[in-house]
């Protein structure tokens, strides 16, 4: 009778799927066990189950010997077999995997980086991720002008000290926090330790949830041109452009909201074609700063990629309202936009860029007196830059690394200064500089500038005190990760 018990037992389990797992299940080795000690496994037999090596073969391997010893006929033996065949093989345990930490992996600090970020990750929830970075811009400039005190440069938009012509100087020292809550929702925090009066530049939310369309809520980098939508680190020259420091400076960052959707594809004979749109409506007065009117500011990018690998074309446009002082009023701040970025694939590490920017923008005069004579000044200004990377042409690593780059600008200030054979309010400047990268993370950057100015500035006050022209060297250890 037991020996029936134990044949049922045996058949059971086959049919019912649990001997695939005969090979490290408790229940089917104490099966087996059973088996052998009640004769019906001899010790050989016994020995090759144990050591069939898979499931499905340790099934096999005690079907054929039942069979063989007539404990299963023909027919059972058949069907049993197939059963077992077909019977699925549960996959080997796996070991809950480890938290993968954000960073890159070879990035500098990364192990501390990581268990900070993985903390975070932990005390927020399954979804939640971190990531920890930072930008650190220092410097040296070398102005021939002698700028006088309260004198505004290019290289930093603000008022700088009366040494500013030979002055060391910190850019950025900025720490960012990135974290995604769900894979529709995240957040970005960034702050600066080098500004005077706000440490905050980017506190915003951002939205998944329409397809292809990224919706930010809080303070952001705005989406005006192809300059300053670049973060400097992305830049193969030290500074802005003339243009974008006088047209945009106060509105790189500002708070609103803002959509931007993409959409990128490739035809049949894999040429690139898509493009996308950003639009954000905005205070429009800057970094930290409440609305000093009743409207608020529209501006965008538009860009597409037109069938030629590695180029972009891209228009912008910003329509908006100033308010100067109590006595004038709202005015219009508007400016507009076209520009290129070519990286072609024929020449891999070549950059190309230009870009066109006009303004109408209401200024007070010089002395800042709401009772004098205020006016729309229009400015218009273009550049075009280049830079090549040398590690592509296969030269030692040494040399590799080094990246010449060169731009020359051109702005004028004020429209209406234009005469038959002046334009009083202009200047170009032609900048060539060579950077050498360190690593991935980091670069020194060289660059010698030489401005010129034709008869001197007008005394508009937009951007700079009078200069007929001047040259300046700069150079800046940029680290970011």
């Amino acid at each position: 009778m037991r020996f029936f018990v134990v044949l049922f037992m045996a058949v059971a389990l086959l049919a019912a799927g649990i001997a695939p797992a005969l090979a490290e299940d408790t229940a089917s080795i104490s099966l087996i066990e059973v088996l052998k000690a009640k004769g019906i496994l001899d010790e050989a037999s016994y020995n090759e189950i144990k050591n069939a090596g898979s499931p499905q073969a340790a099934d096999q391997k005690l079907l054929d010997i039942l069979h063989a010893k007539g404990v299963i006929d023909d027919t059972n033996y058949q069907k049993l077999s197939d059963q077992a065949k077909a019977a699925p093989v549960p996959p080997a345990p796996v070991p809950a995997p480890a938290p993968v930490a954000s960073g890159s992996g070879d990035r500098p600090m990364d192990k501390a980086l990581s268990s900070l970020e993985e903390g975070f990750a932990r005390l927020s929830g399954d979804t939640v991720k971190m990531k920890i970075g930072t930008w650190f811009q220092f410097g040296y400039t070398n102005d021939d002008t002698r700028l006088a005190g309260g004198a505004q440069v290019p290289f930093q938009g603000a008022s700088t000290p009366s040494n500013a012509s030979n002055t060391f100087y910190p850019r950025f020292m900025r720490i960012y926090f990135n974290s995604t809550l769900t894979d529709k929702m995240g957040f970005r925090i960034m702050l600066d330790g080098t500004s005077s009066t706000s440490a905050l530049r980017d506190a915003f939310v951002w939205f998944d949830y329409i397809p292809k369309t990224r919706v930010t809520v809080g303070q952001f980098v705005t989406p005006f041109g192809d300059d300053t939508w670049h973060a400097p680190f992305e830049l193969p020259l030290i500074n802005y452009t003339m243009s974008s420091t006088l047209m945009q400076w106060t509105n790189f960052r500002d708070m609103g909201v803002m959509a931007a959707y993409k959409n990128s594809g490739k035809l049949g004979n894999g040429l690139p074609i898509g493009g996308g749109v950003s639009m954000a409506l905005v205070n429009g007065t800057g970094v930290n700063a409440a609305d000093n009117n009743s409207r608020k500011d529209f501006l965008g990018r538009v860009y597409i990629n037109p069938l030629v690998p590695g180029l972009t074309v891209g228009g912008s446009w910003y329509l908006g309202k100033t308010r100067p002082n109590q006595v004038v009023g709202d005015k219009n701040n508007d400016r507009f936009g076209v520009d290129f970025d070519y990286a072609p694939a024929y020449a891999k590490g070549l950059q190309l860029r230009g870009e066109y920017l006009r303004a109408r923008k209401y200024y007070n005069t010089p002395t800042g007196n709401p009772t004098a004579v205020n006016r729309i000044v229009q400015s218009e200004g273009w550049y075009v830059s280049g830079a090549y990377r040398l590690n592509n042409l296969g030269l030692p690593a040494y040399l590799g690394n080094i990246e010449p780059a060169a731009r020359y600008e051109y702005l004028d200030e004020d429209l209406s200064t234009r005469t038959a054979v002046s334009r009083q309010s202009s200047r170009t400047n032609t900048t060539i500089g060579v950077n050498y990268w360190l690593n991935k993370y980091s670069r020194l950057m060289f660059n010698y500038e030489m401005v010129s100015a034709q008869r001197g500035l007008q005394r508009t006050n937009l951007l700079t005190s009078d200069s007929v022209g001047h040259k300046v060297f700069t150079t800046n250890m940029q680290i970011w990760f």
